[in-house]
């Protein structure tokens, strides 16, 4: 079982993607520093927590079925991708395992889903094995456009830069500031 299949049947649309590249930049900035103190993998504290505070949201509403079903999706998505880095959150394993099993009483996803909930459940019970080598990263994207202005706070003043191009060989934006900084939003004019 690989982990790519469990999230390829989440039909969570981008989020597992999103949930396996952040996951990945944390992994992989942990392995460079672990390897420099002469430890081997990924560190749980340089990874777990900074996922859990930006994923964790969405595993908490429970508004209504919808809302739970999408929380238990975003659960095994996290759990299969700290897995797959050789990480583990016992806490978070067991609400993605707790998630499979009503995801399937509710019939919320497909018939192969079902199926394959037994393996996807011994995936994740498993002993991750740890990191031998840094994941990789996708190349980040950009949706700055020519003309988009921006909003930026260096140190204490606003600065209003707006793209001014995007560079053909990098494909990033090119900014520009407008104006000056100042320590104050604009103000309105009506």
């Amino acid at each position: 079982m690989k982990h790519q299949q469990i999230l390829d049947k989440l039909a969570l649309g981008a989020i597992p993607s999103l949930v396996q590249d952040e996951t990945h930049m944390l992994a992989r900035q942990s392995f460079y520093e672990a390897k420099h103190d002469g430890h081997r993998g990924a560190r749980y504290a340089e990874v777990v927590p900074p996922l859990l505070r930006r994923w964790g949201p969405l595993m908490t509403r429970h508004g209504d079925q919808s809302e739970l079903m999408t929380g238990h999706r975003v659960a095994i998505a996290l759990a299969t991708c700290l897995h797959k880095v050789g990480l583990a959150d016992p806490s978070l394993t067991e609400r993605a395992l707790r998630g499979i099993d009503e995801l399937n009483d509710a019939v919320w996803l497909s018939d192969e889903f079902a199926r394959q909930s037994p393996a996807y459940s011994d995936l994740l019970r498993s002993t991750p094995p740890a990191l031998g080598k840094t994941p990789a990263v996708r190349e980040p994207v950009t949706f700055t456009r020519p003309g988009d202005l921006l909003a930026s706070t260096p140190l204490v003043a606003m600065c209003w830069p707006t793209c001014t191009a995007i560079l053909a060989q990098t494909k990033r934006p090119y900014l520009s500031c407008i104006g000056r900084f100042t320590r104050s939003y604009p103000r309105l004019i009506r």
